[in-house]
């Protein structure tokens, strides 16, 4: 719950001077690039983990098998399919989150607009 006393700390940003403003900007831009760095950061570490060599011989083997790379994302990706023969769902929503299915399979996005594929009939 905010205090009487939080709420006069509070001032409209159109009443603070070009001094606050050019503070808060540079707050906000000191903020914003070391969330973007933080976040370039855990998408190399994860990049690295997923091209890295599988060491187990055994996974070796059965990715060799299954001719997928021999990296942990060919491990993790074997994985998903041996278990998607008991449950299917576990496959379509991997699909679905790597995008390779569209669950509207009568409408494309062009440009972030849907575009329904069928004929003037289904329309109306």
């Amino acid at each position: 719950m905010v205090t009487e006393k939080q709420k006069a700390n509070l001032i409209p940003f159109n009443q603070l001077t070009e001094k606050e403003h050019r503070e808060l900007a540079v707050k906000g831009g000191k903020a914003s690039g070391k969330a973007r760095n933080w976040k370039i950061e855990i998408q190399n570490k994860i990049g690295d983990y997923w091209d890295a060599e599988v060491t187990d011989p055994k996974m070796k083997t059965a990715l060799r098998k299954a001719g997928l790379p021999l990296t942990n994302f060919g491990a993790w990706l074997l994985k998903v399919l041996q278990r998607s023969a008991n449950n299917p769902q576990i496959l379509h929503t991997v699909l679905e989150l790597v995008d390779a299915l569209n669950s509207q399979n009568n409408n494309v996005t062009v440009n972030a607009v849907p575009i329904i594929i069928g004929g003037e009939d289904e329309l109306k």
